[in-house]
């Protein structure tokens, strides 16, 4: 799939996200390949695409970090598409650089709620 159509990451992820879905209907997309369909929807490398910024379980450091989410990280390396706008239930996580994974805050309905912030 060629394409010179360039987008912002957000817009681009949000178009691979349904895209993919479809692909892997009920199973979860691979990194890799959400984060190549996205790159060249965005006309940038790959290194530059981000989708756990884009997760509603997940919070990073990046001030922009959920954001607009619209995947839910299922695994490493795994991210399922929901959708903007969803009403997402559960945990939030948050993995500081060489530590172990930690809940750092949680959503109910989509209304997330962090009493940790790694943002700030």
């Amino acid at each position: 799939m060629k394409t010179t159509l360039r987008m912002s990451i957000e817009d681009a992820l949000d178009r691979a996200g349904k895209e993919l879905q479809s692909k892997y209907e009920q199973g979860p997309i691979p990194r890799g390949e959400l984060v190549a369909v996205a790159a060249r929807y965005a006309g940038c490398g790959v290194s530059s695409v981000i989708p756990s910024d884009f997760a509603y379980n997940r919070v990073n450091r990046a001030p922009a970090s959920r954001a607009r989410p619209m995947f839910v990280q299922e695994a490493r390396g795994l991210y399922k598409y929901l959708g903007l706008g969803y009403p997402y239930t559960g945990a939030i996580f948050w993995r500081p650089v060489g530590e172990k994974e930690r809940v750092v805050g949680r959503s109910k309905n989509g209304e997330a709620e962090l009493f940790r912030d790694p943002r700030s």
